[in-house]
């Protein structure tokens, strides 16, 4: 058997042949990789980490750690794909490679929150300035934009009616314009009426 003490045969009884052979020992098991991150969507780029060194095991050579290589690109407002890659190769040439696709999402449009439909009031309702307009992209964290613009009042009214435009705007982060109009119709004074008018008599 290999790696018997062949000190300790006894041919006396026997004949015993003895063949030497050699032993070549081979290292073919890849290391591995502890905990390499999954490939992720993200929803805005100031979501994406800092690139880490993964650690590694090997059967030969223990454990340590190695840098990892990241290629492609993306931005906040147009999204794009990054690639991070890591590399490990033992002194037997055996090789582990870990590749994590991360895709990021445009940063999320803004949009208004509840926006204000069209009205029509009387003439003691008239406003004198517009109300302020919240607006969110309903997202989080850092990819968050929310908040409130204050709204403008054009067009005239007065006891005999008229027509009032509200107007809101927002430009975003990436140069992305939201707005939203309001129609306010006034109507005319109601027509006087006569308290207990005389009626004809003779």
């Amino acid at each position: 058997e290999v790696g018997d003490n062949i000190s300790g045969i006894d041919c006396s009884s026997g004949c015993c042949d003895m063949v030497n052979e050699p032993l070549i020992f081979e290292d073919t098991q890849a290391p591995t990789f502890v905990s390499p991150p999954a490939s992720v969507t993200l929803n805005c780029y100031l979501l994406i980490d800092t690139m880490q060194p993964l650690t590694w095991n090997d059967n030969c050579m223990g454990t340590g750690t190695v840098d990892g290589v990241e290629t492609g690109s993306a931005t906040l407002c147009e999204g794009g794909t990054i690639t991070r890659t890591w590399t490990f190769t033992d002194i037997c040439d055996n090789t582990a490679e870990h590749v994590q696709t991360i895709t990021v999402n445009v940063l999320p449009v803004v949009n208004w929150v509840n926006p204000p439909d069209d009205i029509t009031i009387v003439c003691d309702s008239i406003p004198t300035a517009a109300d302020s307009l919240a607006y969110t992209n309903d997202s989080s964290g850092p990819c968050l934009i929310s908040g409130k613009v204050a709204g403008t009042l054009t067009g005239t009214a007065n006891l005999c009616g008229g027509v009032l435009t509200n107007m809101w705007s927002f430009t975003d982060t990436c140069g992305r314009v939201i707005t939203h109009s309001r129609t306010i119709t006034v109507e005319p004074t109601p027509l006087p009426e006569w308290q207990n008018p005389p009626i004809n008599i003779v």
